[in-house]
């Protein structure tokens, strides 16, 4: 059996050998058909410049040729001098050479970085033949260092002038990116002469905290004729000190708030930081609560993991009360995992314990007394903090930090302080009253309507199946011991009878309503084992009784005015924020937005947030004319929820409505809409004069309500017709204004009586202005004014108004105005010269101006 096993080991070690050379000659084998490869593609480029260089020559100068080529990775340098191509490139043997002769005398250079380009070839005047379009060549193709964090190098690469002529102010840079923060370029010589070479020197200074890493950028060399070349420049960064094993050490961690509660929302921050285990990139960070085996992923604060030292964050939401620890551990980029970090905190179910004066008084001490003696019957920490009347009444304590609020004594009157208890119920948050505080504490409260009595008695009688008494039966008289005298109770209040002083059920001492929680006994450190129950069941419903409101305010009965809006109105906002069904927290805050913009502050109307339901206003100033406005409106309760968003869209009316024919929009109607959207921008603003269209029917029949807009513009032949009813409704009792241009002049006898007879067409190019104390014709002289390059005008003929402008050589108007109506006859306004623009830019403003429409 010996000799069987020797056997089978000497046959493994051979094999081993065996396999071991094969390996090795498939190594090699390998290494020679890559080398292989790339002098034939050397080969085969070197060769293609050589016949491109001759094929040049031989055609004289001024000739250009472009060839393409592919060069192997490894070429080191390429030079072409005299009539000598010469490359030199690296192998896994040593590098090698290879040449190629031509018959022209050679210069120039081009790009040594491996892969397919395209070669400029040309034969000069002075009778060379030049590869590449730039004088200057750069060798070698590439530079690279390895240094590690903190070194310093140097190194350089050499430029020559290729070109015929003489290179002048010469400069070089290094490229912005990922190597200009560890190299710095020196300055190349002023000038370069022909055939000349100099070198341009890089020096390497690596940051100590730079990433380990490969980085690379262009370092290039330029001359004032446009002639340049770069070099590749390559840093590998290495470890100071050697490689990375070590992980990130975390440290600094903290929570906020300092003081959480169980229903607090947890924010825990921390540091990161690598730079002394390794220096490396931080990959992440992560979060173990109470040993759960779960490592939650923390969030770097700045957005990235790409430094050695970061801050990160980590939401830990609500936990539940009492001590936790926290571990956190960092990664780095070399996935080293560091120690884990401990850290310790506690949550606590705090109350406040208030006191009305400067110190406590003797009932006070005792009943905190109390507290620090007992415990819980259901876990609760009963940690507090003592603050006084000044402190709550001034805003320096935050009533909303804490889970309850106790009292052993209460003022007959003090509305400051009364107002926040309030205000702190009223969001769910119960008050706890011993002894003398339920006193006065009920009515000020709103849970009666009389302040309460003192009774002398040791027993108290159960009354209400409740928490407070589970384990008793009602109707019991179980012994609480308190001193004489000293049992507060109320005969009348709102709320859940628990335990009375007597076997009337109006005499209580334990009550609950309006979260409000009560018992009368005044010296805590007489109560035996009952009183010291219930006493601590009082507290510890005041924790379990509060809701936790999770669900934001509702927004309703969301609406504005005024309704419509016209161009440059002040818009009203007006909604109710209402939890009562989502959580009966009060209103912290309203917002609204106008178009997806940014949220402004909504004002509560009776001067404070403080309520369940609230009415919300706010006002958007000068909106101007457009379709299709959104605003919407969100609002937060006490508990910072964020309640759905509401929204309301409305159309901001602009001041022209265009009347058009019933069939569709006639010529004449079409090219005065186009004036008007081109000369948009002679109004007040672009919206000024925003128009809608509608057809004359739709107006007659009141589907488009004509008393939205300020002027009413018509230019049509037959729009007017039969449209007299509707529109001196509009002009007499609206107060808008109609203005007829061009044909409409025609016919808009029929069905009015601001003319009696129809106009006339005229091919004429002036008026003559007869009064120039108007709006619309002031400042232009009376008597013959052009408005026309050439073009014709409708007249009217006796129109029953101001006559402001009549056709030349005769008495009918081209522009006048008859009340709330004004004609302007040009046909053309295409064709207006400026004068024309501005006589109807002017008369437009003036209706619109003068129109009452959306002025109530």
């Amino acid at each position: 059996m010996a000799r069987k096993g020797q056997a089978s080991v000497e046959q493994l070690v051979i094999s081993g050998i065996a396999l071991g050379f094969i390996a090795l000659m498939f190594f090699i084998a390998m290494n020679y058909a890559s080398d292989s490869t790339r002098i034939s593609q050397a080969k085969d480029a070197v060769t293609k410049l050589a016949k491109g260089a001759d094929y040049v020559y031989s055609l004289g100068p001024g000739c250009r040729e472009r060839t393409q080529i592919s060069l192997p990775k490894g070429v080191q340098a390429i030079n072409f001098s005299g009539n000598r191509i010469h490359m030199n490139l690296e192998l896994s043997s040593g590098n090698t050479d290879i040449f190629e002769y031509t018959d022209a005398p050679l210069i120039g250079s081009i790009s040594e970085v491996p892969g397919s380009q395209e070669v400029v070839i040309s034969a000069t005047r002075s009778g060379k033949v030049r590869f590449g379009e730039s004088s200057l060549s750069c060798t070698p193709a590439s530079v690279a260092v390895s240094l590690e964090q903190s070194e310093n190098a140097s190194s350089y690469f050499t430029i020559e002038n290729v070109g015929e002529e003489a290179l002048c102010n010469l400069t070089a840079q290094i490229e912005d990116g990922p190597v200009s923060d560890a190299v710095v370029i020196g300055m190349p010589p002023s000038g370069l002469d022909v055939a000349m070479t100099a070198q341009v020197y890089l020096n390497f200074s690596v940051p100590l905290n730079k990433s380990v890493d490969t980085y690379s950028g262009i370092a290039t060399v330029e001359s004032q004729d446009g002639s340049d070349c770069s070099t590749v420049v390559t840093i590998f960064v290495e470890r100071y000190g050697g490689p990375d094993v070590y992980g990130p050490i975390a440290h600094s961690i903290n929570h906020t708030p300092q003081k959480p509660t169980a229903t607090t929302e947890i924010l825990i921050t921390a540091f990161g930081n690598d730079s002394g285990t390794g220096n490396s990139s931080l990959a992440g960070c992560q979060a173990e609560l109470d040993n759960s085996g779960i490592w939650n992923e923390m969030d770097a604060d700045d957005g990235a993991f790409d430094e050695p030292e970061e801050a990160v964050s980590y939401e830990l939401g609500t936990i539940g009360s009492g001590d936790h620890v926290l571990d956190i551990r960092c990664i780095d980029s070399e996935l080293n995992v560091g120690e884990e970090t401990s850290y310790n905190f506690s949550v606590e179910e705090r109350m406040l314990f208030l006191i009305y004066g400067s110190g406590a008084t003797y009932e006070e001490e005792l009943w905190m007394e109390w507290i620090d003696t007992h415990e819980s019957a259901e876990g609760f920490g009963w940690g507090y903090d003592v603050h006084t009347r000044d402190e709550v009444v001034s805003g320096s304590v935050d009533l909303r930090e804490y889970r309850a609020i106790i009292m052993a004594e209460s003022p007959s009157s003090d509305n400051d302080l009364y107002w926040d208890l309030k205000s702190y119920k009223d969001d769910g948050r119960y008050i706890v009253l011993f002894g003398q505080a339920m006193q006065y504490g009920l009515p000020n409260l709103d849970a009666s309507e009389i302040p309460g009595s003192i009774d002398s008695t040791s027993n108290s009688e159960v009354r209400a199946d409740h928490y407070v008494t589970i384990g008793y039966t009602i109707g019991e008289t179980p012994a609480i011991t308190t001193a004489a005298d000293n049992v507060y109770y109320h005969s009348d209040f709102i709320g859940t009878n628990i335990l009375a002083t007597s076997s009337s059920q109006i005499r209580a001492t334990i009550l609950e309503g309006h979260y409000i929680m009560t018992f009368g006994v005044e010296h805590a450190d007489r109560l035996n084992t009952n009183g010291n129950t219930f006493a601590g069941r009082v507290l510890d419903y005041a924790f379990m009784g509060r809701e936790q409101d999770y669900i934001g305010p509702q927004v309703i009965d969301l609406d504005y005015e005024p309704d419509p809006p016209f161009d440059y109105d002040n818009v009203t906002i007006t909604a109710i924020a209402d939890d009562s069904v989502t959580g009966n927290s009060a209103i912290a805050l309203c917002q609204a937005r106008l178009d997806g913009g940014m949220w402004y502050d909504m004002n509560a109307t009776d001067g404070s947030y403080d309520e369940v339901t609230e009415e919300v206003e706010y006002s958007f100033e000068n909106l101007q004319a457009g379709l299709e406005h959104t605003i919407s409106v969100r609002c937060y309760d006490t508990f910072s929820n964020l309640g759905e968003e509401e929204s309301v869209s409305f159309d901001v009316y602009g001041n022209i409505l265009i009347i058009t024919d019933w069939h569709f929009p006639s010529y004449w109607e079409m090219i005065w809409t186009y004036w008007i959207e081109e000369q948009m921008v002679y109004g007040n603003n672009e919206n000024y004069w925003l128009y809608t269209m509608a057809r004359d029917q739709d107006v007659k029949s009141g589907y488009t309500d004509i008393s939205l807009f300020k002027i009413a513009f018509i230019a049509g032949y037959w729009t007017t017709m039969n449209m007299g009813s509707a529109l001196e409704h509009y002009t007499d009792e609206d107060g808008g204004y109609v203005l007829l241009v061009g044909p409409a002049c025609y016919f808009s006898s029929w069905g009015w009586g601001w003319w009696w007879w129809w106009g006339h067409i005229y091919d004429d190019d002036d008026i003559n202005v007869i009064d120039n104390t108007h709006a619309i014709t002031t400042g232009f002289s009376l008597g013959n004014l052009t408005i026309y390059d050439t073009a014709g005008q409708m007249c009217s003929v006796n129109f029953n108004g101001d006559n402001l402008a009549q056709r030349m050589g005769s008495s009918e108007e081209v522009l006048g105005e008859n009340s709330h109506v004004l004609i302007w006859g040009p046909m053309e306004p295409d064709l207006f010269n400026s004068a024309g623009d501005l006589m109807t830019q002017r008369t437009i403003d003036y209706c619109i101006n003068s129109s009452t429409i959306g002025e109530d």
